[in-house]
């Protein structure tokens, strides 16, 4: 699962250049990337299971993962609202232009957040297996570890960013959005207690 979002991340981050700035496709490249970014990913996973797969329909089996998942989808639907109404607020309150330097300044912090959600698809399932186990000294030790690194690797992270924000700005966006690098270190910040917590 893990190398499969970095799958779909990395095949993003290089298909969204290559529709928007070669190919010129606009907001059609931009879904365009975004779709086959996910059918790579989803082509990856496919060919990593263990055993082959017959496809068959079974509508019990539908039934029971809709409703299983179906309040995790309400779930992630209503956190990505609560989490994008803060561009709402700002729009309300300082007009489009304070969007976009926000937009610019939480781009990094984001993105890093979506990298965290691969150490999530693993971290979690070891937890519950270890416990399930009734191994809680090995799930204390994950634990431990785990957040000793995310601790250290988020905190150099943040320290590069309070000292060269403006660089960074400078040279991922351009020097037009410098204004919005200290909303950058303060969203890092954010990011990192995130992580820890």
């Amino acid at each position: 699962i893990a190398i499969s979002q970095i799958i779909n991340g990395v095949s993003k981050v290089l298909l969204i250049p290559i529709f928007l700035i070669i190919l010129r496709t606009g907001l059609f490249g931009l879904l365009l990337s975004f779709f086959i970014s996910f059918i790579i990913a989803i082509a990856y996973q496919f060919k990593a299971l263990p055993n082959s797969v017959k496809m068959h329909l079974d509508s019990k089996l539908y039934k029971d993962v809709l409703a299983f998942g179906f309040p995790l989808s309400l779930n992630h639907m209503l956190t990505v609202v609560l989490t994008k109404i803060d561009r709402y607020l700002i729009a309300g309150i300082i007009g489009p232009t304070g969007v976009a330097y926000y937009e610019i300044a939480s781009r990094i912090p984001d993105n890093g957040y979506r990298m965290f959600q691969s150490f999530h698809s693993v971290f979690f399932p070891h937890i519950s297996d270890f416990f399930a186990k009734k191994k809680s000294q090995d799930a204390e030790y994950i634990v431990n570890h785990s957040l000793r690194l995310i601790s250290f690797a988020s905190s150099f992270v943040t320290l590069v960013v309070f000292v060269f924000c403006k660089d960074i700005v400078r040279i991922f966006f351009s020097g037009q959005y410098l204004i919005s690098a200290t909303a950058f270190s303060i969203l890092t910040l954010s990011m990192t207690i995130d992580f820890v917590g």
